[in-house]
């Protein structure tokens, strides 16, 4: 059989850490060659430039092009859009891939999908029928629509996205890529931590991830400063994360900035994947709207106060409590973990190994790439 060239496309730090495991099954599979198609957050040096992590991991790019320009906030989506879109067209027409592999609801995977409709390559999405709320839902449901193959994370995933019309036979339940066998192995060791973080991870500390939501830009900076005044509250450690690239995402970064005086929090624009697992893993509480307190959290039995609507509707396990924008709600939500002992295990984890990659990579070699693929059929 021909060797099949499959472009996978990545956009922010967060989504790569979630696919370069796959990004190596695929990689060593003797059917498949690896197209690495690099855009987005990554080429941003105030995000920290992590295209050089890719690089550093060893993996050979493709194709990368700039997506963002911040010089118009109001034309900041549509224009990204454009800018990502044309991008993708071009690095396609070069690398001729077989199929394209998208993970995720961020506007990256939007344009992919549509330069790949002038060229009729099949697409692959992970992660469809998820529900999380707002432009990520319209997002991710759009990105089905535009799929020819769809590996949902969970059953319930899996049935939305039949119930949506998916013909049955392009639907399968793979997992998650978030919590595969080697999470435990991947996250850095309390060891490691100590000479990589300074801050003593065998004592409560608190890890606050808090991205902007599109739909409440305007209210970022003042979401992301009631956050840390609730997390500060305490007399514990605060390591703080930057948020994504998303609309908002500056004001919450200036809100940041304004409390790196305190000798308590610790502010990253990035860190490796093991890294971040290690510091989720032994925290106290994760506070915020990351997608890794509803999904890699309840794996470490990490206690999660989810603020806000960014992850409305996603299904979740029983160490998430959920609050509003509200600093008096967020401390009493971290009192209530703290009164009762900050680490349990959660056993209600929607989320499964399932042998994820492999799964995927064999459905990448296996799928029959004919007209019956490309040619969908709704069935509503």
């Amino acid at each position: 059989m021909r060797v099949r060239k499959i472009c996978v496309i990545t956009g922010t730090r967060a989504e790569y850490g979630v696919i370069a495991p796959l990004l190596r099954e695929i990689r060593r599979s003797k059917g498949l060659r690896l197209q690495l198609v690099v855009t987005g957050m990554h080429l941003l040096p105030e995000f920290g430039s992590t295209i050089r992590l890719i690089k550093k991991d060893g993996f050979q790019i493709s194709a990368s092009f700039k997506m963002y320009d911040k010089k118009d906030a109001d034309l900041e989506i549509p224009n990204s859009l454009c800018r990502a879109t044309a991008g993708c067209a071009r690095a396609f027409k070069h690398l001729q891939p077989d199929i394209v592999l998208l993970e995720g609801d961020r506007l990256e995977m939007l344009a992919a999908a549509l330069a790949s409709l002038a060229f009729r390559i099949p697409l692959v999405h992970v992660s469809g029928g998820d529900v999380s709320g707002g432009l990520d839902d319209s997002i991710r449901h759009t990105l089905t629509r535009l799929s020819h193959i769809h590996l949902a994370n969970t059953l319930a995933s899996c049935q939305r996205v039949k119930r949506m019309g998916e013909e049955p036979w392009r639907v399968s339940n793979v997992g998650t890529l978030a919590v595969t066998k080697a999470i435990l192995r991947e996250a850095a060791s309390i060891g490691a931590l100590k000479r990589i973080v300074p801050v003593d991870c065998t004592k409560p500390y608190f890890l606050v991830v808090q991205h902007p939501v599109i739909e409440d830009a305007g209210l970022s900076a003042l979401h992301m400063r009631q956050t840390l005044v609730a997390a500060l509250s305490f007399d514990v450690p605060v390591v703080v994360m930057y948020p994504n690239c998303d609309t908002g995402s500056r004001e919450s970064i200036e809100e940041i900035d304004r409390f790196r005086k305190n000798p308590r929090m610790l502010v990253y624009r990035n860190l490796a994947r093991s890294v971040y697992l290690g510091l989720l893993k032994h925290a106290s509480v994760i506070i915020g709207n990351s997608s890794s307190g509803i999904v890699e959290a309840p794996f470490f039995g990490t206690p999660v106060v989810n603020v806000g609507s960014r992850q409305f509707g996603r299904e979740r396990a029983g160490n998430t409590v959920d609050v509003s924008y509200s600093t008096r709600m967020i401390r009493t939500a971290i009192a209530g973990f703290r009164r009762n002992g900050f680490k349990r295990i959660f056993k209600n984890n929607p989320y499964r190994d399932m042998d994820t990659q492999k799964r995927i990579v064999r459905i990448l070699r296996t799928i029959a790439l004919d007209e019956k693929l490309l040619n969908k059929k709704l069935m509503l």
